[in-house]
């Protein structure tokens, strides 16, 4: 039977991975390349089309985890020079990986960014392939269409191209790092791609700031970078050739011009420096353009992670990109497989593919599909809204995060003076900390801020630092807000600003606000009797102009801050208030705050009818006329006791002193201790019923059994030789 087992388990896995995984051979990948040869507008199609397959990517150079041989995508070279075409030979993946219109292919010599963006696509694929991935709806049109003879890319109408806006092709070498400390070391991709970049803009005439001297360890040397001040140098933009042939071409200022900028840059980020290659953190290079290069404040890094992988949100992240090459911005992008490195987005075609400069001299420079390397994303950031600075102030920017719950409240409507809590999950996506105020606003449908409802104190979170749970406890609904429809959202202000702006999202999967209504009238404090000091009364019983003492705690329960009176008042047994016997003057509770013990002098009216009460506390707002019952927290809690307004002529006070009842509370058995010879007592509940009776010669063991008798309070009329007195007794 577990033979069985396993083997059925074996053949569905088999079964579904040859249903998900579809390869492609050659002869069907040349006609795919064939076919977006003459739909595409790029490629030279004056003569006729010669694909030379150069190269093929297979499972058994990329992945440990596939047993069996599987092909990544093929390469073919078109014509002779005319460029090359990449083919996934997969159709998990998109048809057409990219392509280049110039050169060709040599598999002998590809440059390491080029070889870490195809190494990206393999093991994205190899991840499909070994979790059984089908294709997304958009890839399983691609390839349909390309079955039925369509063109294999639908074009959007009226599709814009932005040719490619880095006319440079630099390299890593000589003449490039012929101002290093030391000679034979590679300037880095990070410096190549950056420097680039400065050039298209031919900014800034000179840094600002001293570069602090570092050292570094690498070929079995310690190489010293030493300080550079910035402001004794000037860049000769007008001397840095488009190009610097292997021979090299350019004289000796021309060579000067770009190594230099090479070399700052370089020494900017830190620069791992070596023989065999020279790396950096692409963070640093964000932060030397604005530090010490002048560049906007307003530049951000964003990691293609946090943009999964999907149609909707792959669409997300190449709008953006698309959106800043429409600007004549170039894109600093970060491919990393199991090495980081670093080249140039600089333009896109009408078929979706990307144009990327590799900072290698212009080889291997192409057209490439972003979404590629399928759910492979985790490695990819690209930085946006690189320009010199326009001298405004930029605000450190906050979004809602999506690898959590982005905003949650505890509620969705209220009236005015509600409060309730909220939760956010927002990180620091600019360069640099943020420092001021996070928030809870409510705004209109378009999105206008009409009331803050809570705030942080001053708080600082750092670039690419986020909150995964940040809770706002307090968050109420302004007295006379308007009733309407509103949106819940997270607001921040940067310290010395005077606006709040809202904190948002570009993914269309986060949340990024929740409906909101705020209803007709005001939230009313609430107050409630605690058990910290049971509720108790110095006397059970009294006359009319007679004084005592009533002890309680209380807290306000309520989400609004309680301002009124409290008051100690006598109720009949439908809780009807009759007389108030004290209270405070004009008072203010906040919420969640509380008496641990209040002291009130209460005074029976001179009018006061002889009769059993409740003992009640009661409150009464500012502005209103009625007094109202407070309750208790929990009905174990005490918030009434049973008291007699009598005229008959009692020696409680003395009596009581001479008689003891205990247990107090009691479960069963009420054991009495006296002085004074007692004749008769008797039990009523608190609507004055009797419920039980014990003569003289029932009392010899000075002993009541209240076993049967439901929990609660009792009122105990206790006779003696000498008079009455009452108790309140608590049945348990």
């Amino acid at each position: 039977m577990y033979f069985m087992k396993y083997f059925l388990r074996f053949f569905i896995f088999v079964f579904c991975l040859s249903v998900s995984a579809k390869q492609i051979d050659v002869a069907t990948a040349t006609s795919v390349a064939e076919s977006f040869i003459n739909e595409s507008s790029s490629l030279n199609k004056k003569n006729a089309i010669i694909l030379n397959l150069v190269y093929t990517s297979t499972s058994s150079s990329n992945a440990k985890t596939i047993k069996k041989p599987y092909v990544y995508y093929y390469i073919f070279n078109i014509n002779n020079d005319q460029g090359f075409i990449i083919v996934s030979a997969d159709d998990v993946n998109t048809p057409i990986l990219g392509y280049s219109t110039t050169g060709s292919y040599n598999p002998k010599n590809v440059p390491d960014n080029f070889k870490s963006w195809m190494e990206m696509v393999s093991l994205g694929m190899e991840k499909a392939i070994i979790n059984g991935t089908t294709p997304t709806k958009e890839i399983q049109k691609e390839w349909d269409n390309f079955r039925q003879g369509k063109k294999i890319y639908t074009k959007a109408s009226k599709t814009i191209v932005v040719e490619p806006l880095i006319k440079t092709k630099w390299n890593q070498s000589y003449p490039y790092n012929s101002l290093l400390p030391y000679s034979g070391l590679y300037t880095g991709c990070v410096a190549t791609a950056t420097a680039q970049i400065m050039n298209y803009y031919k900014y800034p005439k000179s840094g600002v700031g001293i570069i602090q001297s570092y050292s570094i360890s690498n070929d079995n040397t310690i190489y010293y970078i030493p300080a550079i001040d910035l402001s004794k140098y000037t860049y000769d933009w007008s001397n840095m050739l488009n190009t610097y042939d292997y021979t090299p071409s350019g004289n000796d200022v021309q060579k000067k011009a770009v190594a230099l900028l090479m070399y700052h840059i370089g020494a900017s980020v830190k620069m791992s420096y070596s023989k065999s290659g020279s790396g950096a953190y692409s963070m640093d290079a964000a932060k030397a353009l604005v530090t010490y290069f002048g560049y906007d404040k307003s530049l951000e890094l964003r990691s293609r992670d946090d943009y999964g992988y999907s149609n909707d949100l792959n669409n997300a992240w190449d709008e953006m990109l698309r959106k800043e090459l429409k600007n004549k911005r170039p894109i600093y992008y970060d491919g990393r497989g199991t090495g980081g490195h670093a080249f140039i987005c600089d333009g896109y075609d009408d078929q979706g593919f990307f144009h990327f400069n590799w900072g290698w001299g212009g080889y291997q420079d192409g057209y490439f599909k972003t979404t590629a390397t399928l759910d492979y994303t985790k490695n990819q950031s690209a930085m946006f809204n690189i320009k010199p600075s326009t001298g405004n102030i930029s605000i450190p920017k906050l979004e809602l995060n999506k690898d959590y719950t982005s905003i949650s409240s505890e509620v969705t409507s209220g009236k005015g003076g509600a409060k309730f809590s909220t939760k956010f999950s927002f990180k620091n996506v600019s360069l640099f900390p943020f420092q001021g105020y996070y928030g809870v606003a409510l705004t209109d449908e378009k999105d206008n801020i009409q009331y803050i409802l809570a705030q942080s104190n001053l708080s600082e979170l750092n670039s690419g630092y986020y909150y995964k749970e940040y809770n706002f406890y307090e968050c109420v609904i302004p007295l006379g807000a308007k009733p309407g429809k509103y949106r819940l959202r997270m607001v921040s202000k940067v310290l010395g600003q005077n606006d709040w702006v809202i904190v948002t999202s570009p993914l269309s999967t986060v949340i990024k606000y929740i409906p909101f209504e705020i209803l007709v009238g005001e939230e009313k404090a609430k107050l409630q009797i605690l058990n910290n000091t049971p509720l108790s009364a110095s006397k059970s019983s009294a006359k009319p102009n007679e004084s005592f003492l009533v002890k309680l705690s209380f807290k306000n329960y309520s989400r609004i801050p309680f301002r009124g009176y409290y008051g100690i008042a006598l109720t009949d047994n439908t809780n009807t208030i009759k007389y108030i016997l004290a209270q405070s003057g004009l008072s203010e509770l906040n919420p969640g705050y509380y008496y641990r013990l209040y002291n009130f002098n209460c005074f029976i009216p001179s009018n006061a009818m002889p009769g059993y009460y409740k003992l009640r506390m009661v409150s009464k707002a500012q502005g209103e006329q009625n007094w109202s019952l407070i309750n208790a927290e929990s009905s174990s809690v005490i918030d009434q006791i049973p008291f007699e307004i009598s005229n008959n002529k009692t020696y409680m006070n003395s009596i009581s002193d001479k008689i003891n009842i205990y247990p107090n509370p009691v479960l069963d058995k009420m054991y009495i201790q006296s002085t004074v010879n007692i004749t008769k007592i008797v039990l009523y509940n608190m609507y004055g019923n009797l419920v039980l009776q014990a003569s003289e010669s029932e009392l010899k063991n000075k002993m009541i059994d209240l076993g049967n008798l439901n929990s609660g309070i009792y009122i105990a009329h206790i006779y003696t030789s000498q008079g009455k007195t009452i108790y309140n007794v608590i049945k348990k």
